[in-house]
């Protein structure tokens, strides 16, 4: 039998409020649902999955998952039975087992090898090694493999894989979290995979289990060497998604964190828009890709705080540089931001772009972007669209490089 495959593309944040309103008519748990997409929302991809999870963990348990690796956690203590009292009590060291062989397989056999996939004879070979290093039976351990392979978090058969690739990291940072206190430097390991393209994720599932991030590794991921690549200014700049993982850290430093990472983000801006050039791509791409980047970083209720706190401080003290970090910041937590709050911010921010020394077409952009911010606010949107006008009239170009050229349309 032939069957067709398709790939899901990730949900929007109102699509998966729909699929919620859609399959859940219990408001208290609704309610739950939707508060829990709006604290990990930008932690986990929005697919089915992911989504799956997280109604499963909301509805079976009535409560909240704080991070991705919360989620996870929570659902291999579902589908392991850990507190499945009618199986009794050999259910928990269960859990255990089948948790430290899949957290040893991913690190020994898939992050160790930097491999994704491996051999059917790899994957046998690791069983038999485990199997005499803790005296298991042939037997146990073949039924064990066959209760693993049902369960869905591994595709076993000639080649051996985990079926979502988010699995990978998780068990792989489990790995290295419960063994942590073997591992020298623990923190520079930790950076060095956070600056990996492929195991990145593996450091964020990492503080997602310690639940805190702290000072030394913060320090070690901004200190790190800039190749001046622009793969290592986005790295550096989204590090604010390990803040998320890591809730339970300290609000001062949740508060530097999130400074450090924004400041890298005008530089971004300028190296993006040097590749616009060369893409003949209009400038306004790299200021909606710097603010997706800050609204992954640091759109989450965690956070919303320490930024709100930060945005402030920023007004206070506005130049030409921390003015662009602010409307990444305004944008990231505009989802999170009540309407007076916002409106005030804003405000605040029109009359001190008036205090500051910018050129035209910088503050042409800011204000467009702002008027994406608070397109709710007809009045205030009004007044940013007269200044920006009023700057038009007095430039005709500054449009040119900044917007996508109008098409003409030709006449029949």
């Amino acid at each position: 039998l032939n069957f067709e495959k398709y790939e899901l593309l990730p949900f929007e944040f109102n699509q998966a409020f729909k699929l919620f309103e859609k399959l859940f008519k219990d408001n208290k748990l609704l309610s739950s649902l939707k508060s829990a997409l709006e604290e990990i929302g930008n932690q986990i991809p929005l697919v089915p999955l992911s989504l799956n999870l997280l109604m499963e963990i909301v509805e079976d348990s009535k409560e909240v998952p704080a991070s991705i690796a919360e989620l996870y956690d929570r659902y291999l203590d579902m589908i392991f039975g850990r507190w499945d009292k009618e199986k009794g009590l050999e259910v928990l060291f269960d859990y255990i087992v089948k948790k430290t062989y899949l957290s040893t397989l991913a690190y020994e056999q898939f992050y160790s090898k930097n491999l994704l996939m491996i051999t059917g004879e790899q994957f046998q070979k690791f069983n038999d090694t485990y199997r005499i290093k803790y005296s298991w039976e042939a037997n146990y351990l073949d039924n064990f493999i066959q209760e693993i392979g049902r369960i869905g978090i591994l595709e076993i058969g000639d080649h051996v894989f985990f079926r979502h690739r988010s699995f990978l990291d998780y068990f792989n940072a489990t790995y290295i979290f419960d063994h942590r206190d073997e591992f020298e430097e623990i923190n520079k390991k930790i950076v060095k995979i956070y600056f990996d393209r492929v195991w990145s994720d593996t450091a964020f599932f990492y503080i997602g289990l310690k639940r805190q991030i702290n000072e030394n590794l913060l320090n070690l991921i901004f200190e790190q060497e800039d190749d001046g690549t622009i793969d290592n200014l986005i790295t550096k700049a989204v590090s604010g998604r390990l803040l998320q993982a890591g809730w339970h850290s300290e609000s001062e430093l949740k508060t530097k964190g999130i400074n450090q990472a924004i400041s890298y983000t005008p530089k971004l801006r300028s190296k993006l828009v040097e590749l616009n050039g060369k893409l003949r791509v209009p400038n306004i791409f790299a200021d909606f890709f710097i603010m997706m980047l800050s609204e992954y970083s640091f759109g989450s209720s965690f956070l919303v705080k320490e930024t709100n706190a930060l945005i402030d401080k920023k007004i206070e003290n506005l130049d030409s540089v921390n003015v662009n970090e602010v409307v990444a910041l305004l944008w990231a937590i505009n989802r999170l931001s009540n309407e007076e709050e916002r409106r005030s911010k804003i405000g605040k921010l029109l009359e001190g772009l008036t205090k500051i020394q910018i050129d035209k077409e910088t503050e042409i952009r800011l204000l467009v972007l702002m008027s994406v911010i608070e397109r709710g606010d007809k009045n205030l949107v009004k007044t940013i669209n007269k200044r920006i006008k009023k700057l038009q009239n007095k430039s005709f170009n500054l449009f040119d490089k900044f917007l996508p050229k109008r098409r003409h349309r030709f006449r029949k």
